[in-house]
């Protein structure tokens, strides 16, 4: 899948919201608060050089390369008539180490599949989840998708896919979320990835568990046989403005590294979060694995 392009997205407080409900969907505020390692976060901006008036569906490509407990590694987006309203999609380490890839939407109305239920604290809406188990040696990809339009509001798609090891793709649906009306369509200057230790507190900061993440060119509006009507290029990446941590013993948040990296199929960022210093180094980044086949 030939990918190219990026997006002009700034770290906005709806952006800081959405990640602090990842948590708030296993804890309550308080204990979340009380209990989590704050700012450990950074967040990947992408350009899109083709600006579609009418997205309806993003694909990514992900790689684990070194997941870690507490750690969540998603696609995220907002609606064109709703800025800062939105949802995201991604795989996901529990503090158990039990792995699964999450689908959630803000302000949905109703949710169907295996393992979908609501959320609340700060914001509302709808979340399903699928069990699945991250495998460092090969390439996961994102797919939301607009489905049917209804009387009473708009359903998107979640899915993950994989490649076996003959190159057969498996796709795990892992549900559909109703939203109003309105959500109709993606803002395409909207579509960022951000990585995030959500885990207890720990101090000194070089201490929070490493991960290791590569996330090539998101593009939207699939068309068939490898072609989207929009590609990015990578434009960069930002830590969260709560992270303090820069020499390693400050006690909030986490070390952050990114590296632009060639994936032969398409050039795209890994970033080290979590870990000390002297393992975010381009050397550790082990080979990456071969392109997916396109569906």
């Amino acid at each position: 899948m030939k990918l190219q392009n990026t997006i002009n997205s700034s770290v906005t407080m709806s952006i800081l919201q959405r990640i602090c409900c990842v948590v708030l969907l296993c804890f309550s505020v308080n204990q979340a608060m009380a209990q989590q390692q704050l700012w450990a976060s950074q967040y990947v901006r992408w350009s899109f050089e083709e600006s579609p008036t009418d997205v309806w569906n993003i694909d990514q490509q992900v790689w684990i390369s070194k997941s870690n407990a507490s750690s969540f590694w998603p696609v995220q987006w907002d609606w064109v008539d709703n800025p800062g309203v939105g949802g995201y999609l991604g795989l996901q380490e529990q503090n158990n180490g039990a792995t699964n890839v999450r689908f959630s939407l803000w302000n949905a109305t109703a949710s169907k599949g295996t393992k979908c239920r609501k959320f609340g604290g700060e914001g509302v809406g709808e979340t399903c989840e699928l069990a699945i188990k991250i495998d460092a040696t090969k390439f996961y990809r994102y797919r939301v998708w607009r489905l049917e339009t209804v009387e009473d509001g708009q359903w998107w798609g979640g899915w993950l896919i994989e490649a076996d090891a003959q190159g057969n793709l498996k796709e795990h649906f892992i549900g559909k979320i109703k939203v109003p009306l309105g959500y109709k369509k993606i803002d395409i200057h909207s579509i960022t990835n951000f990585v995030e230790f959500y885990g207890r507190t720990i101090s000194p900061c070089d201490q929070v568990p490493l991960s290791v993440v590569g996330f090539t060119p998101p593009a939207v509006n699939y068309q068939g046989k490898g072609v989207y009507s929009g590609y990015s290029t990578y434009k960069g990446s930002t830590k969260a403005s709560g992270n303090i941590c820069e020499n390693g013993t400050e006690n909030n948040g986490a070390l952050v590294t990114p590296f632009n990296y060639n994936f032969d199929f398409a050039k795209g960022v890994v970033l080290f979060l979590g870990g000390n210093k002297n393992e975010h180094t381009q050397s550790n980044i082990p080979k990456s694995p071969k392109d997916m086949p396109d569906n």
